[in-house]
């Protein structure tokens, strides 16, 4: 989630949506975002199999506001 760019318009964001280093704030975001580039460059020059997976929320058990199973 950390390298898709919100629209300012409020609409949902997609893989067409994406930040660039510059756009990223702080270190965290600036690294997803370096890092997936790398991978992007390592596909297409070398032919790296790879697939960029970007999930929303990452959830673990101790996080304090799982949505329960039944709603």
């Amino acid at each position: 989630m950390a390298t898709l760019k919100p629209h300012d318009d409020g609409t949902p964001a997609d893989e067409t949506s994406r930040h660039s280093e510059e756009s990223a704030i702080g270190a965290y975001k600036k690294s997803k975002v370096v890092a997936e580039r790398l991978v992007e460059r390592m596909i297409a020059e070398e032919g790296l199999p790879a697939v960029i997976v970007s999930p929303s929320t990452p959830i673990g058990p101790h996080d304090i506001k799982r949505r329960r199973p039944d709603g």
